[in-house]
């Protein structure tokens, strides 16, 4: 019997507990993988403190972003091998569906899990849930393949690219916003205008070159948006909150598009002028920044190869797997970018 550890979220608003499961067989369709390196995300601070409303699956695991080793597959997978180093994502790539597995403590307790579940020293996922780390990336960048990069670089390269001549705003930047802006600048986007709450990552838009950076005290944006009304062709925004989506429809033009990836506590609504939908304004909700991940993960690869990508500013700080709740924590308390777990 071979066990493992993982994370597990047992009680809403507390710390994970680590504890030993069983590790399973994979089912036919089913991988499974060693984990080296895992991201944190704010997704996982909304479900740990019950942002996203009740939780009927506890206790269960978490995380959905990581680079591995897979460590054995199931009877019919076909898209991987043992001994291959891959990404795991919450997102869908190309190869089959499979179960969400379940996992037991060694006391027989049941463990629930999604489909992808990365705070463990192994996690086991469909095929679909894996993809070959690309060998541009090294394995800590390759972490963010799983969730940031791809969610932010698919706002702009599937979602809605911009045309060169276009006023660009983008609001918050965490791991999606920083994705959205080391993508618009390896396309040659110059145009930019970055607004967040934080000086540190204000910093990082500065050391990338963006001298339109704007520091909000509150999350109102109410010194910064008067002035800014209707200025913008195009609002990508990961600011985490409805008044930071209702800021980014009213800084756009009545030509504009607002590209949103924001995701706030559940039951919460968004307020805007239906008036100015009318005129012309766009919005579009993204989902892991649209379409089958293989398809942003080759663009980006060719930007990173050609040299247009920047990661080194997305990495976060690393903690050992003990320290998870320190991580979380820290990613609450916006003391890094995305916390990287090593296993």
């Amino acid at each position: 019997m071979k066990t493992f550890k993982a994370a597990i979220l047992r009680e809403l608003g507390k710390p994970l507990s680590i504890e030993e499961l069983i590790l399973p067989d994979p089912e036919p369709t089913q991988v499974v993988v060693k984990n080296d390196f895992s991201g944190v995300c704010r997704s996982q601070l909304m479900e740990v403190s019950g942002g996203r409303g009740p939780d009927k699956w506890l206790p269960h695991l978490l995380g959905h972003e990581a680079v591995g080793t897979i460590y054995k597959v199931g009877a019919g997978v076909r898209k991987v091998t043992p001994g291959q180093k891959v990404v795991t994502s919450w997102l869908n790539s190309s190869g089959q569906d499979g179960p969400t597995p379940t996992f037991k403590t060694v006391a027989g307790e049941t463990i629930n899990a999604g489909k992808t579940a990365t705070f463990a020293e192994f996690s086991i996922v469909p095929e679909n849930k894996v993809f070959t780390k690309p060998a541009a990336f090294d394995d800590v960048e390759a972490v963010l393949l799983g969730c940031a990069i791809p969610t932010g670089a698919g706002m702009v390269l599937t979602e809605h690219t911009p045309n060169y001549t276009d006023k660009i705003v983008i609001i918050g930047l965490g791991g999606i916003g920083l994705s959205v802006l080391i993508t618009c600048l390896a396309l040659d986007l110059k145009n930019i205008t970055v607004v967040d709450v934080n000086l540190d990552k204000l910093k990082i838009a500065e050391e990338l070159g963006i001298t339109e950076c704007h520091h909000i005290k509150s999350s109102e944006f109410k010194e910064f948006l008067p002035q800014n009304k209707g200025l913008f062709d195009v609002c990508f925004e990961a600011g985490g909150t409805t008044s930071s989506i209702e800021a980014g429809f009213n800084m756009i033009k009545d030509t504009g598009v607002l590209v949103f990836a924001s995701h706030p506590p559940s039951g919460e609504k968004i307020s805007i002028d239906p008036h100015e939908l009318i005129r012309g304004k766009k919005i579009i909700g993204t989902w892991g920044g649209g379409g089958l991940i293989d398809e942003s993960i080759k663009k980006l690869e060719i930007l990173k190869i050609n040299k247009k990508l920047s990661i080194a500013n997305l990495i976060g700080n690393f903690y050992e797997f003990e320290n998870i709740n320190i991580a979380l924590n820290d990613l609450l308390d916006s003391k890094t970018i995305r916390p990287i777990i090593r296993f």
